[in-house]
């Protein structure tokens, strides 16, 4: 198969394309794509995610809305190359993309594009632990496409605003992720402890 793997930063696609690619599927990291083209436009010679994600920033600062348009072009460029290695017939019979938390921002046309090459799977969270997820997200803030979602209000600090925006961020993705996806796991699935690649994998067949 080929499978596209979506869902918020976190919650597990680098972790099973890894485990895919143990078992012969290609890996495609988009993220490691992204950081190279940020490397070559910066003068360097490599760019993690932890710098790239440094160079975006957050929305409260002035330098933000730019290089959040940037990264997003990047990853337009990105998946565009990837859609067309697909189209050509450039890619192996089993592989798996390792998406970005904001491909769902990359445009309808060009997403439709991708779920006509590849299975898209979802691998969801549960507004029980949103919770969770948001206190990850206070002890240690990261940036990511707002697209909008991040405002403040007078008085706030950036943390109140971070604590009130943040779950409304998480239930508006998860709407956006259902929606572009061709099989959805549900999240204590895909945390299951000891689930195997096969079970995964067939998990997806089955759906």
């Amino acid at each position: 198969m080929r499978i596209t793997l979506i869902g918020m930063s976190g919650i597990g696609k680098s972790h099973w394309s890894e485990k895919l690619e143990e078992t012969g599927y290609e890996r495609i990291c988009c993220d490691d794509l992204i950081s190279a083209k940020l490397a070559a436009e910066l003068g360097q010679a490599t760019s993690t995610v932890f710098e790239m994600g440094e160079w975006m920033g957050f929305p409260y600062e002035p330098t933000y809305e730019e290089r959040a348009a940037k990264y997003l072009s990047y990853e337009i460029e990105v998946l565009t190359e990837i859609v067309q290695k697909l189209a050509s017939g450039q890619m192996p019979a089993n592989v798996v993309i390792d998406v970005t938390g904001s491909v769902i921002y990359v445009g309808q046309e060009l997403f439709a594009r991708l779920r006509r090459y590849t299975t898209v799977v979802h691998l969801s969270t549960t507004p029980d632990i949103h919770q969770q997820m948001l206190q990850a997200y206070l002890a240690n803030p990261r940036p990511v496409l707002w697209q909008g979602l991040f405002q403040i209000e007078p008085g706030e600090t950036h943390t109140q605003t971070f604590e009130r925006c943040y779950p409304r961020f998480l239930l508006f993705r998860e709407k956006l992720y259902r929606q572009y996806s061709d099989v959805i796991l549900d999240y204590y699935f895909h945390h299951r402890e000891n689930l195997t690649p096969h079970e995964f994998l067939q998990a997806i067949r089955q759906a």
